[in-house]
Parts: C-alpha cells; structure tokens; sequence
C-alpha cells in the first residue's frame, strides 16, 4: 500500500503552481494540469502491483554441476576468479621505464571525477553564470538616483513690437539662467514608475529697457510623479515575467550540472569495469599462451619419433597467433588505463603519465533486487531531464500569460503634484516651498488599441501552440525515461541470465579439458593428432569459456550502473548527494 501511494506522489511532482496560475486562461491551464497528470498516471497505474523481486537464476542442465566436489574442482582449475593473482605482462611504458601502478576503488574514481572532470568543472560555470543573469532580471526594480544640471547665458536677439509708432519691449533677450534636478526614480513591479525629486531655477535678467521681480529669481520645487499602466503590461506577472524566465534558465542549468554529473559517474564506473575486464582477459589470454607453449614444446619434443615439419610449423602458428592476442590485449589494458584516467582528471595521475590504475574492487556477482513500480515513480522524480521539460513547460506558460496581456488596449494612468517657491536667494526660495502656498496638480491618461490586434494575436497563438508543444515534450520525455528504465532492468535480467549459462558452459569447457589431462596422465598415445587438434583446441575452447563468463558478469555489472543512471539515483549510491538551492524546487 505504501509503495502504490509512493507511485501516486510522482503526479504531484508535476503541478507548477507558479507558471500555471493564469486568471486570463483558467481552462486552458486546467487542461495543461490534466494532460500532465494523465500522462503520470498511465505510467504508474501500467506498473502498479509489480512485486519486488530478484533477477531469476536459471537452473543448469549440467550434470556435473549436481556434484558439488567436482563443481569446486572445476571452479579451483577455471573461472574469473583463478586469474586474481595473476602477474600481467604489459611491456615496456612508452617512457621505457619501469611499470609503475596505483590502486584505485571505484568509489575513488565516482569521487575524482565528480570533483576533477573537465566536463563536470564547464558544467559547474553555468548555474553560476545563469545566476549572475538572474541578479541582471531582478535589477530592473532597483530604484535610479539621478542629478541632472544645466547652466546657459543667453544674449540673442529678437524682434520688438511696434505699437501706434512706439516700440514695445526690447530686440535682445540677455539672461544667465541654470536649473539643477535630483531625486529618485523607481521602476515598479505593477508596471508603473514612481519618481521623486527636487531643484530649483535660476533665472538673473540683464536685457536692456526689460525688469523681473524678484531679479534674480530663485524657483524651488518639491515633485512626486507616478505613471501607471492599467491594462497592457499591468501587473507584477508580466513585469516580473523575465525574472522568473532567468531563474528557470538557472534551474536548468543546475539540472544540466547534475545530468552531466550521472554521466560522468556513468562513464567512469563502466570504464572502471571496462579495465576490469580487459586486465582479466590479458590473464586469460597469457595462460592459454603458456599453455599453448608447454604443447608446443611436446610436439617439438616428438619431431624425431612421429611429427612431421607441418605440425611443427601448426604448433609454432598457434604460439604466435596467441602471443598476437597478448600483446594486442597488453596495449588495449593500457589504453582502457588512459581513458580511465582522462576521466578522473586526477592532477596527482595525468594522462600523459605512463602508471597504470590496477582496480581495487572486484565485480558484483549478487542478484540485485528490484521493484518495477519504484524504479519507474525513482526515475519520473528524480531523473533531470523530466525536471527540465518541466520547465519548458513553466517558461512556455510564462510567455502565453505575457502574450496574453499584450493583447490588451493600452490604457495608462499618470499623475504629478508639484510644490514650488519663489524668492530672490535659494534659500527663501526654499522657505516659502514648504509653506505649500503654490501647489500644481497633473492627471493624465493615454489609450492605444490597435487596429485588428494581428500582431498581438499572431504571438498569443504562437505561444500558446507552443506550450503544447512542451506538454507534448514533456510526455515523450517522460516515456523515453520509463523505457530507458525498462531496457537498464531488462539488460540486467538478460546479463544475469546469462552468467550462469556462460558459467555452466566455461565449467563443461574445464571439464573436456581436465579429461583430456588425466588421458595424457594414464600414458595413451600422445599422437600429434592429439595435441595439435584436440588438446589446443579445448584450450583455447576454454580460454573463449572463461572469456564470455567474464564478460557476463561485467555485462551485469554495467547494467546496474545503467539502471541507476536511468532512475537518476546513481550519485546517491555513490554517496554523493547534489546541494539543492533552498528554492529549486519550489513550485512543484
């Protein structure tokens, strides 16, 4: 019961409740809701009642497997585990100095490579870089102080009036005037502005035959101001619509960090398995050669009794082709070293340095127990890429509501009250200010409605199409995360599987060649038929035995690294944990 209500809290996971909150689009938001929510549902309820279980051990139709003492016999002679101790023969370093080693625990590689790999190190500068962008949207409200001062001398002529033969007035204007302005301006989150601010103007007259009282006159204003919009981009919404854009963009960035980190731990925990695997092969591979070698060395022993110089030269061509097969093998575990180590971008083991990692631990060989239902509801929580198409679907829910509200008439509303004084020095001018004996009011308005709206219509459509389409995003994102799921469980099941039939089949391999040896022990013939086309043939039958064995247990291995990679839980079983900001998550 409790895992069926953990499967139902996944369909919560999906309510944005700060983009898909629109009082202008109330259905079509109830129908974003119930598309999401449907198409959770159908993932959870198609898996509902799965039982928690194991991968099946498949019972072995090998007769001698019902013998326990000849399976340890078989086991102590053959197997992954007989070339543990096994000294590798790796050539000489491109340096042509000794061969250096360290030992590496995959926990040590997950945690290198979380902390020194190149890609993870360039995703890590996004978040801090959308960040940074998302301090630039919310300093659009800061309040502005501004000064403005200007200062003129005039002396410029002008035309004088003639009145019953008289000149009236003066043909010059000669004055030295400045005016100073400083205050405050803040945009507003409703969209309007608010400024206040102060001054004052100078005015000393000079023109001929032309007197002003007071001379020099001394204006000084208090003015507070406010515009608003009441339709048209009205609303902390709208105008606050790129904040919330730029903190979605940092959200993903974050996600992107932690998807490129289960990649990287991805990547190093199979390459890690990858060197696992390459090491023991190149121990397989130098044993059927010294085995290979000691037959040879028979039949050469036999040349004068009853081989001939083909079977010689057919003996010689096994040794070299399985000497091929070592040394080709030596320079790919060397390789696979390399590329484990570019990975882990340890300053302490650069790539250019010829010591190799020698792995710590050894495969897995334990059923691992699962539940299809929590894999499924693990990987619809937690995996990045459904948390990002969630943001599509918030961003694109963003700008349907801004381009909604384009749609509207312009209709502003703006008003001014001024305070003022005038004497003939600043500071009386400021005294008789804040008598509030002059006051000056201004109430505006403006309207603007295009004619047919097509613009504005054309990008509503636009973005509301849009928004279905990351709807549509989301649902192909979430399905390819449950099939990925599906593929990581049933890869698991199938490498599984497949280590008992490679075991039983590596054991029947040791079996044929174990007899072949207590033949060779009891003194029959050893014919050159014998060694050349029955003995070296089970050997190397064998070697392929154990070399399939090996790499079904490391095929099982990198299916549960696939698996928690697909459920978005493979830093977590790594011990690492992703440091969340306070608000990540806080509209779902």
């Amino acid at each position: 019961m409790r895992r069926d209500a953990t499967g139902w809290a996944i369909v919560g996971l999906t309510l944005i409740a700060g983009g898909c909150a629109d009082p202008l689009s109330v259905d079509s938001t109830q129908a974003l809701h119930e598309q999401i929510v449907t198409a959770n549902r159908r993932q959870v309820q198609a898996v509902e009642g799965a039982p928690t279980t194991e991968p099946p051990t498949d019972k072995s139709e090998m007769y001698l497997e019902t013998d326990a003492k000849r399976v340890k016999q078989l086991d102590d002679i053959s197997g992954p585990k007989v070339y543990l101790s096994e000294k590798l023969d790796l050539g000489k370093p491109l340096d042509a100095s000794e061969t250096k080693s360290v030992t590496l625990s995959l926990q040590q590689a997950v945690r290198k490579v979380v902390a020194n790999n190149l890609d993870v190190q360039l995703a890590q500068l996004a978040p801090a870089i959308s960040q940074a962008q998302v301090a630039a949207a919310e300093a659009v409200f800061d309040a502005v102080f501004f000064t403005e001062f200007n200062y003129a001398n005039v002396d410029q002529p002008r035309p004088a009036s003639i009145v019953n033969g008289f000149t009236v007035g003066t043909n010059s204007t000669v004055q030295n005037t400045a005016d100073l302005s400083t205050g405050i301006r803040k945009p507003l989150e409703t969209g309007g502005r608010l400024e206040v601010s102060t001054g004052f103007d100078y005015v000393n007259n000079k023109t001929p035959n032309f007197a002003q009282t007071p001379d020099p006159a001394w204006t000084s204003n208090i003015t507070l101001g406010l515009s608003q919009p009441l339709l048209r981009n009205f609303g902390t919404y709208v105008n606050r619509s790129q904040i919330m854009l730029s903190r979605n963009a940092h959200r993903n960035d974050i996600l992107e960090l932690h998807n490129t980190l289960l990649a990287a731990a991805s990547q190093v925990e199979q390459a890690y398995w990858n060197l696992v695997l390459v090491r023991r092969q190149l121990a397989i591979q130098q044993r059927l050669l010294q085995m290979t070698v000691d037959t040879r060395d028979t039949i050469f022993a036999r040349a004068e009794f009853d081989v001939n110089p083909v079977q010689k030269a057919q003996a010689q061509a096994f040794v070299e082709a399985r000497r091929y097969d070592v040394i080709r093998t030596a320079a790919i575990v060397r390789n696979a070293s390399d590329s484990l180590k570019r990975l882990i971008n340890d300053p302490e083991l650069p790539v250019a340095d010829e010591t190799l990692i020698v792995p710590a631990d050894d495969p897995v060989e334990l059923p691992l127990k699962y539940n299809l239902l929590d894999e499924v509801t693990a990987a619809l929580r937690h995996r990045p890429e459904v948390r990002q198409a969630l943001l599509q679907i918030d961003d694109a829910s963003i700008r349907q509501r801004v381009a909604d509200n384009q749609r509207l008439p312009l209709l502003a509303l703006s008003a001014q009250v001024a305070y003022e004084g005038l004497d003939d020095d600043l500071r009386g001018s400021g005294d008789r200010m804040t008598d509030a004996n002059f006051i000056s009011y201004l109430l505006g308005a403006q309207f603007e409605a295009p004619i047919g709206n097509r613009a504005a219509e054309a990008d509503f459509q636009r973005t509301r199409l849009q928004r279905q389409q990351t709807v549509l995003t989301y649902r192909n994102t979430a399905q390819g995360v449950v099939l990925e799921v599906k593929q990581a469980l049933r890869d698991l099941v199938t490498s599984w599987r497949l280590i008992t039939v490679n075991r039983s089949s590596r054991r029947a391999a040791a079996e044929n060649l174990r007899a072949l040896l207590e033949r060779e022990e009891r003194g029959e013939a050893l014919t050159p038929e014998f060694l050349l086309d029955l003995k070296l043939s089970t050997q190397q039958r064998l070697a392929d035995a154990e070399t399939r064995e090996l790499q079904s247990v490391i095929d099982y291995n990198n299916a549960i690294v696939r698996l928690r990679q697909a459920t978005g839980t493979l830093l977590e079983h790594n011990k690492i944990n992703m440091q969340w900001p306070v608000d990540m998550f806080a509209d779902e």
